[in-house]
């Protein structure tokens, strides 16, 4: 993709920076960027003060850089609509039981392409996880607290949190790190990703991650 002659990623490693004046293409302030991953090719937009989400924004839909502002080329309606939950990311675990490993990857935000996100064996988490550890997810939204933990099958019963009225299951393959000292998980998972997961597909997971 060129901005005026130029790739987008040469410009936006040169140019883009945070607390940059974000606008749509009617030239109606978003906000300003808040976070920037290069490696993955996706900011976000902290909005104003009356928003009550940031939007998460590919380097696609950029259009326009200097120093001072950032364009892009999508109206604010239609960012806020399409663009206010993280990348979608997908887990595939590959192997059984105790060799079981799991890759997760999101769409690209410079072509689209699956980019890697995350890589680790179910074993380096599975030992680490009690009952009583509170569940985050990658956008930070707090799921619950571990009701029930089965290290063989690598499922997570969650009470009831804020984001759900029913107990939720959530397998170990979508954990991205565990903080033993702070009794926390966080998952690679955004919340609208956990939203998606049905009954089929962890029931699946778990049967392979206890090798059968």
């Amino acid at each position: 993709m060129n901005i005026g002659g130029q790739t987008v990623t040469t410009v936006i490693k040169d140019t883009i920076a945070v607390d940059q004046n974000v606008f749509d293409n009617t030239s109606t302030k978003v906000g300003v960027i808040d976070t920037i991953d290069y490696a993955t090719g996706w900011l976000t937009i902290a909005a104003g003060p009356l928003e009550s989400r940031e939007l998460y924004v590919p380097f696609r839909l950029i259009t326009f850089i200097d120093p001072h502002e950032l364009f892009l080329g999508a109206s604010k309606d239609e960012l806020t609509r399409e663009y206010s939950s993280p990348p979608q990311r997908t887990t595939a675990v590959t192997g059984k039981g105790a060799g079981a490993a799991a890759t997760t990857t999101e769409p690209s935000g410079y072509d689209g392409a699956p980019v890697l996100v995350n890589a680790a064996t179910v074993a380096t988490v599975r030992d680490k996880i009690a009952s009583g550890f509170e569940v985050y997810t990658s956008d930070m939204s707090f799921l619950g607290t571990i009701k029930e933990y089965d290290p063989t099958t690598g499922l997570m019963m969650l009470q009831k949190g804020p984001l759900s009225d029913h107990e939720l299951v959530v397998p170990i393959s979508v954990v991205n790190e565990v903080d033993t000292s702070e009794a926390q998980v966080v998952l690679t998972a955004s919340e609208a990703d956990v939203k998606k997961m049905t009954p089929v597909s962890v029931v699946r997971t778990a049967a392979q991650l206890a090798g059968n």
